[in-house]
């Protein structure tokens, strides 16, 4: 409990202040927790002070919040670019990271029980931060497919994608589609139109990471109608109802910010997330994905 204070302290994490007229007071307590070791043994007693924000009202005392998590492509990405610029790695731990968060409401706190200052037992604590609560080949490179109707309750198709940055698998989704699709070319150019969203996100964060070339993105698909439709400018009767997926696609196309390219089906590594495969090629694609069983006998 005393290191706990002494963080507390030294991060500045409050001031001890009057409580203003027409602000409401929060509560505090103790939360401890006993760490053990690998070996099961107890290693050391932990003690945090916690503030009671269960008794805070939304959108009078404080308003939306949410907590900025690393996407996993993006923990993926800093993995594959470590790999090949042969970076060293090193893991730490920062001490009371959640003490370092700047709190933007003002939130006035109760003092801790057994910790009140002397002489100043009438003052509150107004809370200052959060408490408790060769770089080689760098293309960006997705495989996009889909099925067909392959819901047998509501009809629907699937799109898959999985993305490679310099030969590395850093992203893949499988995702059931909102509409109904009236034939399979509507079910790839969707898929695409999911896929190339994401190509373009890695593309972006690459750029703000000014890692390597600011190349063009790859595309692949096994559908040559889905390639043709993408490239013509001409809607047609049947394509009509997709028209905003299409305009996507073509301005990133035309904007040679993507570029589309067929694979034969059987090159086709996005057919492993939903279609049934035999034991070869699963092996196959799973080989082409980095993919390896680590029990298997060496």
């Amino acid at each position: 409990m005393v290191d706990e204070m002494v963080a507390l302290y030294s991060n500045g994490t409050w001031d001890l202040v009057s409580l203003p007229p027409s602000k409401s007071i929060v509560g505090c307590h103790w939360v401890y927790t006993v760490k053990v070791g690998p070996d099961g043994q107890v290693d050391r007693l932990k003690a945090r002070l916690v503030a009671k924000g269960y008794t805070q009202i939304y959108g009078c005392d404080y308003g939306d919040t949410f907590s900025p998590v690393a996407k996993i492509a993006f923990v993926r990405l800093f993995l594959s670019m470590a790999a090949m610029c042969h970076w060293p790695f090193y893991q730490l731990d920062i001490k009371n990271a959640f003490l370092h968060g700047e709190l933007l409401e003002e939130v006035y706190m109760e003092q801790p029980l057994g910790f009140v200052a002397q002489g100043e037992s009438s003052l509150v604590c107004k809370l200052r931060r959060s408490l408790y609560e060769d770089r080689g080949h760098t293309q960006i490179v997705g495989y996009t497919d889909a099925d067909w109707a392959g819901s047998p309750s509501n009809w629907r198709s699937t799109s898959r994608y999985c993305v490679f940055i310099g030969g590395n698998l850093i992203s893949w989704k499988n995702k059931k589609q909102d509409v109904v699709a009236r034939s399979s070319v509507e079910t790839e150019y969707r898929a695409m139109a999911l896929a190339t969203c994401e190509l373009i996100w890695l593309r972006q964060l690459l750029q703000e990471l000014r890692f390597g070339k600011d190349e063009q993105i790859k595309l692949v698909c096994d559908n040559q109608a889905t390639l043709h439709i993408a490239s013509n400018p001409v809607f047609h009767e049947r394509t009509k109802h997709i028209e905003v997926d299409c305009h996507f696609i073509r301005e990133k196309i035309a904007s040679e910010c993507v570029a589309t390219s067929f694979v034969n089906s059987n090159d086709q590594l996005a057919n492993i997330f939903t279609k049934s495969l035999r034991g070869p090629r699963i092996k196959y694609i799973c080989n082409k994905l980095g993919a390896y069983d680590i029990y298997a006998l060496a």
